[in-house]
């Protein structure tokens, strides 16, 4: 008897020796460059000049197709380039990856689709030339170069608000890989032992559409420490299979790990100690301010004609860039009620005066974030960081003398 089956089933230990059990993996990146190699030769043999697209694919163009098609049986990668060819006359990343989304939305998990790019994020110029230091090292030719490994992961930490979720997902646009949003409640499970389960189901997933990153928002939620839980140890269990894979398996299969994380004090050093990139996002300078207000205001089909952007900038300092958005929109609304007027520099400070920063109720974990990074755990995303800029007070210095 031959039993096929999605996910694995509970053998009767009475007939337990009767029965033979295997895993079928899916096509790991090297057995997909094979598939679509192998198509497009096929087509260049046999219908030469029908398809001129495909006929002039590069190596590079190849390899990103294969990722595209990743997580696909071997079947489904044939049906998806062959709709592609019938669709848009070439096999077109952008048309794979949407087909494939559907696929990962059924199985419980969001692959986000986004055109953002670092470009649209203000400020953080240390964290854009450190993605562009990271993105040839996912490519095969990095490999051959001399690299033993892929990255592992980026750790994102900073108050609510200062563009970490936003960084995140223009990251995997710009590496060039898709991004898998994990939900928790699609990991932690009630019953024994099903966290465990679904962290494997998890791990295949990856290991199949790899390369590909994986993106746990507000990451302390799912791995951090837990207060007054009882849970026989499935908290540790999961964050001991999830530090076990980030050190054996993700740099071999180039999975990516993006983790943004509002309290750093929840995590252990471990884990955080298996990153590539650990980044200090703080609230934005004066410069980076300038800069995010001008993207809010040309996001909302406004410009800076006529507008005292030095006093705008001077009066929202410790704003994150969520309250500046915010600040953005309330000026337009006070310019909207009053007869669909361009917004002026009166009404952007009247909204000023009327939002309370976010950072004000989050000193401590910025303090505890500062801590990591004089000690070298962490790097700031800021070129000019104005929390790790303040001089210490005289009764700090006189309390550590």
């Amino acid at each position: 008897v031959l039993m096929v089956t999605p996910d694995t089933i509970d053998i009767p230990p009475e007939i337990g020796e009767w029965v033979d059990s295997a895993e079928l993996p899916l096509p790991n990146q090297a057995a997909r460059i094979e598939a679509v190699l192998n198509m497009k030769n096929q087509l260049t043999a046999k219908r030469s000049g029908d398809f001129p697209l495909v006929e002039q694919l590069t190596e590079e163009d190849i390899e990103s197709v294969a990722s595209a098609a990743g997580g696909l049986s071997s079947v489904g990668i044939d049906n998806l380039l062959c709709k592609s060819l019938a669709l848009t006359r070439s096999f077109d990343t952008t048309y794979i990856s949407a087909d494939k989304a559907k696929k990962v939305r059924a199985m419980g998990y969001d692959l986000l689709e986004t055109t953002l790019t670092m470009d649209d994020v203000g400020g953080l110029d240390i964290l854009k030339e450190e993605i562009v230091l990271l993105k040839p090292r996912f490519s095969q030719d990095a490999l051959a170069y001399g690299f033993k490994r892929r990255p592992t992961g980026i750790l994102l930490a900073g108050v609510p608000g200062t563009g970490k979720t936003l960084s995140a997902k223009a990251i995997g646009n710009e590496l060039g890989i898709p991004v898998m949003l994990v939900d928790p409640s699609t990991i932690k499970d009630q019953y024994v032992g099903g966290t465990e389960k679904n962290l494997k189901r998890l791990f295949r997933t990856l290991e199949a559409a790899a390369p590909i990153a994986v993106m746990f928002d507000e990451a302390e939620k799912i791995v951090g420490k837990q207060d007054k839980v009882s849970d026989g140890g499935a908290h540790s269990a999961m964050l001991g299979q999830i530090l076990t894979f980030m050190s054996e398996r993700a740099s071999a299969l180039g999975v990516f790990f993006i983790f943004t994380a509002n309290d750093m004090s929840k995590f252990p050093v471990e884990l955080v100690r298996r990153f590539d990139l650990r980044m200090f996002v703080d609230l934005p300078s004066s410069n980076e301010r300038d800069h995010i207000f001008r993207l809010k205001m040309s996001e909302n089909q406004q410009t800076t004609e006529g507008i005292d952007m030095d006093e705008i900038v001077r009066n929202t300092n410790e704003y994150s860039g969520s309250d500046i958005e915010q600040v953005v929109e309330k000026g337009m609304s006070y310019a909207y009620r009053d007869g669909r007027r361009p917004p002026t520099t009166e009404d952007y400070l009247q909204a000023i005066d009327k939002t309370v920063p976010t950072a004000h109720t989050y000193a401590d974990q910025i303090d505890h974030m500062k801590k990591w990074v004089k000690d070298k755990t962490m790097i700031p995303a800021n070129s000019e960081s104005i929390s790790l800029s303040e001089t210490e007070s005289e009764e700090s210095i006189r309390s550590v003398i």
